[in-house]
């Protein structure tokens, strides 16, 4: 059973004014209205952070979502990629959460790793038909509000991993309960609208970050750029950009350049870093 008592005070459901002010350009710029994080443990316990506290209160106490076949159960029923919400709309969690908030058009980008599995959910009103394609095309910009999100709500996120709670059992998904969609997220970098100091990774279950000069530099030391080059494309200097990759080096425990190439891209860091 969920503990209403302990979820009401939690910050689950007291983030709403931080995380409507990180997350508002989304709305203002893009017409997603609504954004949450869900990180699931393998200890089956959760934690989730929301723009919109009010109704995701009424779908977790409510609606009672554990007993729908899709939202969130443990962390190995699900995979990395790209979750389009017109793929569950026969699930019973789903119509009613959006009978109740008037969300639909949404969609999930899920991370799964060793320890585990993060869900990040976008969401839009009913009548911005218009925002799945946007999704479709514009995977990167989903993509780098991952990283700012994570960047900006440090303090949130390392809150509410102290208050998991416990994730009621359910079985697992079905083949057609999840449509999983792989996409190319390496594209053209989105703008300096919103800046990201941080970008927070994952790798092997040891979790980092590469600053925002540092991933820059391990941006076109994969494209094949020698140190000059890069520090020429950068504006630094060769000994600031050898500065930057060494420190990424020491991050990703990496001995070599070419080693550390190859960890970026077997853990397909590339197409998540953006300039």
């Amino acid at each position: 059973m969920i503990d209403e008592y302990k979820i009401n005070k939690s910050i689950f459901l007291n983030c709403q004014d931080e995380m409507k002010s990180i997350c508002r350009y989304l709305s203002d710029y893009f017409g997603i209205e609504h954004f949450s994080y869900i990180k699931i443990f393998n200890d089956d316990t959760l934690m989730c952070l929301t723009t919109h506290c009010e109704w995701s209160s009424n779908f977790y106490l409510k609606i009672n979502f554990q007993k729908s076949d899709v939202f969130y159960k443990t962390m190995d029923a699900y995979t990395s990629g790209v979750v389009l919400w017109s793929s569950l709309e026969n699930q019973t969690s789903f119509i009613g959460f959006k009978e109740y908030s008037k969300l639909s058009h949404g969609i999930s980008l899920i991370e799964k790793h060793e320890y585990d599995c993060e869900i990040f959910n976008f969401c839009a009103y009913q009548d911005n038909f218009q925002i799945i394609n946007f999704y479709i095309k514009n995977l990167d910009i989903l993509w780098r509000h991952v990283f700012y999100f994570k960047d900006k709500a440090e303090d949130l996120i390392k809150k509410a991993n102290e208050e998991k709670w416990i994730l009621p059992k359910c079985t697992k998904p079905s083949k057609n309960d999840m449509l999983i969609t792989d996409y190319n997220k390496n594209k053209t970098i989105l703008s300096s609208t919103v800046p990201t100091k941080h970008y927070h990774l994952s790798i092997h279950g040891v979790k980092t970050y590469l600053t925002a000069s540092e991933a820059r530099c391990c941006y076109f030391l994969i494209q094949n750029q020698n140190i000059k080059e890069i520090a020429k494309t950068t504006e630094l200097s060769p000994r600031t950009v050898e500065t930057y990759l060494n420190t990424a080096k020491q991050k990703l425990h990496c001995f070599t350049k070419s080693e550390l190439v190859k960890k970026l891209l077997n853990h397909s860091i590339l197409s998540r870093i953006y300039l």
